[in-house]
């Protein structure tokens, strides 16, 4: 955060600071220690798409509405059926997330074959390029450990937690 104050004009970027080592440090963490441990598929996602069922984020600030993407738990809105939230201009993603969904409970494999509706191919991730997918307008694949503060933590915590 440089020189800033803590203020609502920062509070974004503290959100950052406070998400990466309480939410995202976690779930990675926790998708190394399956992969090493296991021999099932573990499907990794990040929730980017910024529509208008994003509740969190409607509901928050608007110095969070603001920012571009989604925030925690956003996707919930599009797998289940909301009455206060119109599926208006958002039924595409919709029908994308309930099938993925669906097909992972019925199949074990989100995407078993590309469509129309699922254009990408979502791959398990793996010990030797860990990747996860990005669901997002358009769909993408990024590093499991996409930044340098999530890489920091795991080096730090690889260094300096205990060890059973």
């Amino acid at each position: 955060m440089g020189n800033d104050e803590i203020s609502l004009k920062t509070a974004a970027k503290l959100s950052k600071w406070y998400g990466e080592p309480f939410l995202m440090y976690p779930i990675l963490q926790e998708t190394e220690l399956i992969l090493n441990t296991s021999d099932k598929n573990i499907y990794n996602y990040m929730f980017s798409y910024d529509g208008w069922r994003n509740a969190p984020k409607l509901s928050s600030r608007k110095e969070y509405r603001v920012l571009e993407g989604a925030t925690h738990a956003d996707e919930l809105f599009y797998l289940f059926s909301q009455q206060w939230f119109s599926s208006m201009f958002e039924n595409r993603m919709i029908d994308i997330m309930t099938t993925m969904w669906t097909n992972f409970a019925k199949y074990g494999d989100p995407t078993p074959e590309v469509t129309e509706l699922l254009p990408v191919k979502w791959l398990p991730t793996n010990s030797s390029m860990p990747t996860m997918l990005v669901i997002d307008q358009e769909f993408s694949t990024m590093p499991l450990w996409y930044n340098e503060g999530l890489r920091y933590l795991r080096q730090v915590y690889s260094k300096y937690r205990r060890k059973l």
